[in-house]
């Protein structure tokens, strides 16, 4: 498994958080359009957060990782393309994103993008790397399809704001044992994922600047 090894951040050890994660065997759900659900694992990441809400994942069973280095300036995670399918998500209540813009419940497509790297963006978050919200219904192809553009514009829509919907991505200093909700360098409630190729962590509690 590739790890990502970046310049060491100061930052205390990633602490257990309260909200829990189980690995379990199901589908993908409905509304995943038939193009998308054959590339993804029937591997469910179920983490329920504080006042019972669930969020389920279900990434694909081979991530699209390119060979060579992709390091831009402050991207942790160029090895994947802009716009690259890792995978769903699906919400049972509505879920305050990254930039604190309101997510309806249901399922969403998640794909990679970086910040870019002008003044406009400046302190928006502490890493480039996030995923983009698409409501699956919208999204009917796995790879090579959509530009980076059309994806925000798809996710703008599903936000009502001038905003796309975003879901932030950090790098995993230490690895655990398994896969687990842990609080990042902000102290966010952060799921691990260990997929094939990669490990990184997704916020599922917290805002940057906006």
């Amino acid at each position: 498994m590739l790890r990502l090894f970046v310049a060491a951040f100061t930052a205390s050890v990633l602490l257990a958080a309260p909200d829990t994660v189980q690995i379990l065997e199901g589908p993908p759900p409905e509304g995943v359009s038939a193009q998308i659900r054959p590339a993804l694992s029937n591997r469910l990441y179920k983490v329920e957060l504080k006042g019972n809400s669930t969020i389920e994942f279900w990434f694909r069973d081979e991530m699209p990782v390119r060979e060579g280095s992709q390091g831009d300036l402050g991207v942790n995670f160029g090895l994947f393309g802009r716009g690259a399918l890792l995978g769903v998500v699906r919400f049972s209540a509505p879920w305050k994103d990254y930039k604190d813009s309101s997510v309806k419940a249901g399922t969403y497509a998640l794909r990679y993008a970086a910040q870019p790297a002008d003044g406009d963006h400046t302190g928006v978050s502490l890493y480039r790397d996030f995923l983009l919200l698409v409501p699956a219904d919208l999204d009917q192809e796995v790879d090579g399809h959509y530009t980076e553009q059309e994806l925000v514009v798809m996710s703008k829509g599903a936000s009502g704001s001038t905003h796309p919907l975003v879901m932030g991505m950090f790098p995993v200093w230490e690895e655990p044992e398994t896969e687990s909700v842990v609080s990042n360098e902000l102290d966010q409630s952060t799921l691990v994922v260990k997929a094939t190729g990669v490990i990184f962590g997704l916020v599922l509690i917290g805002h940057g600047e906006h």
